[in-house]
This record gives C-alpha cells, structure tokens and sequence, in this order.
C-alpha cells in the first residue's frame, strides 16, 4: 500500500510511505478533540483501486506532450482529445506520463527538491535554471477527481505525486514531490 501525507498549505511536508504488508498494521484513532483545518475530507470513503495496463502517452502542458506535437506534426487538441479517450474510464494511473496545467509539474519538482523551494514561483530566477534536469523526475502516482467516488481536488483537479528517477530505482520515498494540479 502506499499512504500519501499532504497539505494544501504552501510550508507543507509531503511524505509517502510504503507498506509491504510484512507487519500487521494496528488501527490509530485520532484524539476527540482533534480539529482538522478543513471539513472537506471528514466523510471520505476508503475504496480500493485496481490497477490495469492502458496507453499512456504524454499529456497536455507537459514538455513531452509539445515535442510529440512537433515531432508527429500533430495540432495539439487532437493529441490532447486522443488522451482523454485513452483515460476515459481512469481516476488516475501509476507511473505513464506527468500530467500539467500551465506547465510541466516535472519542472517544479526539480526546483523545490533540488534547487529553491523559494524559488517555486520565481520564475525570472527559473529561467536562468537548466531545466533539462528536470526530466529526471517521473510521474509516480496520480489521483483524479471523480464525482464516482466524491472526491475532489480543487475544482477537479488532481493530485499528483512526483519521484525522481533514482529513488525509484531504490526504491526511495522520502524526497517525493506531491503536486496539487487544479486550474
């Protein structure tokens, strides 16, 4: 299984913890007189996700996704309609290509996990950057919002969970770059 731990506030922590099932897991309850900041995730509903092999190609806003356009001479809502038949049926997906709104989230990874975390949304300071690098990050989980089953990031959005490509080889969570994506 794998728990994601994040906050919607700029000075958050993400962390993503990888249980093999090696230990049996014991329930913890939260004290009564705990208070979320937000009431919006106090009735989710666990469920269980299924995962099955579909074509994944890259999506909109992301580097990948114009270099295919330009590469095939596709127009870009063509390749981007093409997506969204593949996925149709999809709350998300494991691994496959990072997703973006406005641009690649793999970029923003790269500048809070290996640069600046100040330099986020810096983007004069971005531009002097090699961003190349930031192809070494890759798309690790990603959770769409579907009214299915009453979830919801933003204004459907979704969450997305970034690693680079060495800590997934080890396999190593500790430095994940969790994203936030709605428009």
């Amino acid at each position: 299984m794998l728990y994601v731990f994040a906050s919607e506030s700029e000075d958050s922590a993400e962390q993503l913890v990888f249980y093999d099932g090696s230990e049996p897991l014991e329930p913890a309850y939260l004290p009564e007189d705990t208070h979320f900041i937000t009431d919006c995730y106090d009735k989710l509903v666990t469920h269980r996700l299924e995962f099955e092999l579909f074509p994944d190609i890259p999506r909109w806003a992301t580097n990948d996704f114009y270099e295919l356009c330009e590469r095939l001479n596709l127009d870009e809502l063509k390749l981007n309609d093409l997506c969204r038949t593949l996925s149709k049926n999809s709350i998300g997906k494991l691994l496959g290509h990072a997703s973006g709104i406005g641009h690649d989230p793999r970029e923003d990874a790269y500048i809070v996990r290996e640069v600046n975390p100040e330099w986020l949304y810096n983007y004069e300071q971005r531009q002097t950057l090699d961003m190349t690098h930031a192809q070494n990050w890759h798309n690790l989980l990603e959770v769409e919002s579907s009214r299915a089953v009453d979830l919801m990031f933003g204004d459907a959005g979704y969450l997305q969970v970034l690693i680079h490509g060495e800590d997934l080889k080890r396999p190593d969570f500790s430095t994940v770059y969790v994203n936030l994506e709605s428009s």
